[in-house]
């Protein structure tokens, strides 16, 4: 080949593989980014070891609310949801049959009241007589006699009275305490019987978490003790109320109290208590950093100027951390979302 013509042809092959690098460089350059973000390491500590016992949290107070009437529902004036206040009424009963029921016993009350006056003026009578010997100690005894017969009529007759008026206030269910209603079991033009339950009213203001457990695992565990807990995937702290045998099994009985002062956090929700026994060394990143995707975890690990999606695999919460089974080594930092991204 002619010299000149290599001589020529080097300069421009040069400059094409100079040319086709820089492109393959722009080209990587272009798939590394940076999310926004801060990157924080993922740092190993002591964290407390327990066993995690399932259970369920209720609200201390919960009342269900019945009636002692055979009627129908006239109205219920209140959802599920709905914030009460103690003594608001909340549902009425239809009580026409106790109203004359009531009627009947009115009668009867006066005409005991009756009875009892004309038998004292009698005996009042009878006695003065008795002392003039102008009656026989036989008819004085019968006076009395009639007498203590219509002052038991007219206590019966008050009694009777007493249970009506009782029996009538079940026509108005009324809350018992201030709370919220957790479950309406009824709508007006229902029948309502003795006994049916037709309205729950909860106060969350305070939860009860019941887990059971084996006797190994609670213990040494004392009455009074803060626990982990998590209400409703919630994480919060429970005060030990008591430890007991559990209904069945070999398994003891963990009650535990939760204040929610705001209702935050559900009733009627599963839970959980961490029964501690000691510490252990964990892997922990911020929760925040963490990456939901149905039942997969991920997070953002930042390497130099770019972030990687790295699959984890999650164990328990630590306050405002979380333990890293598997994924991520220690010192790898993980990318936590400003509050500005994604805006």
């Amino acid at each position: 080949m002619n010299p000149k013509i290599l001589m020529t042809a080097a300069p421009l092959l040069t400059l094409a593989l100079l040319s086709s690098c820089q492109k393959t460089e722009n080209s990587q350059a272009g798939s590394c980014r940076q999310e926004p973000g801060t990157a924080v390491a993922a740092h190993d500590s002591l964290i407390p070891d327990g066993i995690l016992a399932q259970g369920t949290a209720e609200a201390v107070r919960r009342a269900d609310l019945s009636t002692r009437l055979m009627g129908r529902v006239l109205s219920v004036t209140v959802q599920e949801g709905q914030t009460v206040r103690a003594g608001q009424i909340l549902a009425r009963i239809d009580a026409d049959e106790l109203s004359a029921r009531s009627q009947g016993v009115a009668s009867a009350l006066s005409g005991a009241k009756a009875q009892a006056e004309l038998a004292r003026t009698s005996v009042k009578r009878m006695r003065a007589l008795y002392a003039d010997s102008a009656v026989t100690r036989a008819a004085l005894d019968q006076a009395e006699a009639e007498l203590t017969r219509a002052e038991a009529g007219l206590s019966q007759a008050h009694a009777q009275g007493a249970e009506v008026r009782s029996v009538a206030a079940y026509a108005s269910l009324a809350a018992p305490f201030s709370g919220r209603l957790a479950r309406r079991l009824v709508d007006p033009g229902a029948l309502a019987a003795p006994g049916m339950p037709l309205l729950t009213v909860e106060d969350v203001t305070q939860l009860r978490v019941r887990v059971n457990a084996s006797p190994e695992a609670v213990a040494g565990l004392r009455n009074g003790q803060i626990l982990s807990a998590q209400v409703g995937g919630r994480e919060t702290t429970a005060r030990i109320e008591g430890i007991v045998p559990a209904p069945v099994g070999n398994l003891m009985m963990v009650n535990a109290l939760v204040d929610n002062p705001g209702g935050a956090l559900p009733s009627g929700v599963s839970a959980s208590l961490l029964l501690p026994r000691g510490t252990r060394r964990a892997l922990l990143v911020p929760s925040l950093a963490l990456r939901r995707e149905e039942e997969l975890t991920s997070v953002l690990v930042r390497q130099g100027s770019c972030d990687a999606l790295r699959w984890v695999r999650v164990g328990v919460t630590v306050g405002d951390n979380a333990e890293v089974l598997s994924g991520l080594r220690p010192l790898e930092f993980v990318v936590v979302p400003s509050q500005t991204a994604g805006r």
